[in-house]
């Protein structure tokens, strides 16, 4: 088989060291403690990418919607240069909405999981908050309507990365408008208040040696 050249499993320092980048850096702990690091990382990552993205979004307000380009009209040449309308056909709010609902799927697990000692694999934000509201820990009523807005755009966690169900029908789509920085914060405040009451980060303050497996070598 040929050796794909985008993936190693150890990593020599030398001139393209710099070029490549570790996967899960949870996986040079010993299977011990391995699980609950590999759970803080992926969550982590994930409020790591909501933070880039809630950033460009701040840089760029009107990603994706028509604009006015001061600019030669690419189809005439000869014309002077004006003000010509461009639709962009991009939009940092699908990733963005679809991390956030994710992150909160994910915390929303997390929390679960430790109160009851019950693994969920589900994928339904409505659900899985229903489980929640029956905890008296959290005050629910302060994001609901964060979790609403989830469930309408995304509560299966399809409707955000495709267009389409798997009968090739078009998911709901039609102009919606969100208040982006409102979600941002609604988010990451229910991202640490789920994560602080699951304990899940129990080891922080503890005096706890953890050993590592080296994959590095000089």
């Amino acid at each position: 088989m040929k050796k794909n050249s985008l993936i190693r499993e150890d990593l020599h320092y030398g001139p393209d060291h710099d070029l490549w980048r570790i996967v899960k850096s949870s996986s040079f702990f010993k299977e011990d403690s391995r699980l609950q690091f590999a759970e803080k990382e992926l969550l982590e990552s994930y409020k790591l990418a909501l933070d880039c993205l809630y950033e460009k979004m701040k840089d760029d307000p009107l990603e994706g919607m028509m604009r006015l380009q001061y600019g030669t009209n690419p189809y005439y040449e000869k014309a002077p240069k004006a003000f010509v309308k461009v639709l962009q056909f991009y939009s940092y709010t699908i990733p963005f909405l679809y991390i956030c609902r994710h992150l909160l799927e994910l915390s929303m697990k997390a929390y679960l999981e430790r109160k009851t000692g019950k693994t969920f694999s589900g994928h339904f934000i409505k659900e899985l908050w229903e489980k929640i509201q029956n905890e008296d820990e959290l005050n629910t009523e302060k994001y609901e309507d964060l979790v609403k807005l989830c469930i309408l755009l995304d509560d299966d966690g399809c409707h955000l990365r495709y267009s389409k169900d798997k009968k090739g029908n078009e998911y709901a789509n039609k102009p919606l408008f969100i208040k982006y920085k409102e979600v941002y914060l609604a988010a990451s405040d229910l991202y640490r208040q789920l994560i602080t009451k699951s304990d899940l980060w129990d080891w922080q303050g503890q005096d706890r040696k953890c050993e590592t497996r080296s994959n590095l070598q000089n």
